[in-house]
């Protein structure tokens, strides 16, 4: 599928372009990203790295996907359930997961990302594997952050 590609300026706010992301996907582009936030370390870089998104009908797990959060806020995280219409989110630098987020909420998923310029597909095997394994092993982070900030409070003491 060929996508046409737009360049649009970074506003200060996401939120408030978040109908040129949609306009642009729905009409068959694809919306460059920079990312902000550490959330989704260590896939994606905080300043360092630009995603693509595009439309997609059917988001599937580990899909990393652009969304409205039930607060009205933006954000880009991976997929890591689905319910039916319902769709569970997790950045991949946390640990919690967001539940409950309905597919209308869901504008955009990630095709690729470029870092120092060299794009990246997301649908490359070795990608693929990374997300399931990364996925799969959020509940042993967890318990090692825990564990960590548990050693570093008795070491302090």
């Amino acid at each position: 599928m060929d996508f046409k590609e737009y360049e649009i300026t970074i506003k200060e706010n996401i939120s408030e372009y978040v109908s040129d992301v949609k306009n642009v996907v729905d009409d068959g582009g694809m919306f460059f990203l920079k990312v902000s936030g550490k959330s989704m370390l260590p896939f994606l870089k905080d300043g360092k790295d630009t995603v693509l998104l595009k439309k997609s009908d059917e988001p599937s797990i580990y899909d990393v996907a652009f969304y409205v959060r039930q607060s009205g806020g933006v954000v880009l995280h991976r997929i890591v359930a689905i319910h039916g219409d319902k769709f569970d989110f997790c950045g991949d630098n946390q640990t919690e997961i967001e539940k409950g987020i309905p597919k209308e909420n869901i504008i955009a998923v990630m095709d690729a990302y470029i870092r120092d310029g060299k794009r990246y597909f997301c649908n490359s095997a070795s990608y693929k594997i990374k997300s399931v394994l990364w996925v799969k092993t959020r509940i042993f982070r967890k318990f090692y952050r825990n564990l960590k900030i548990k050693i570093k409070y008795l070491v302090k003491r």
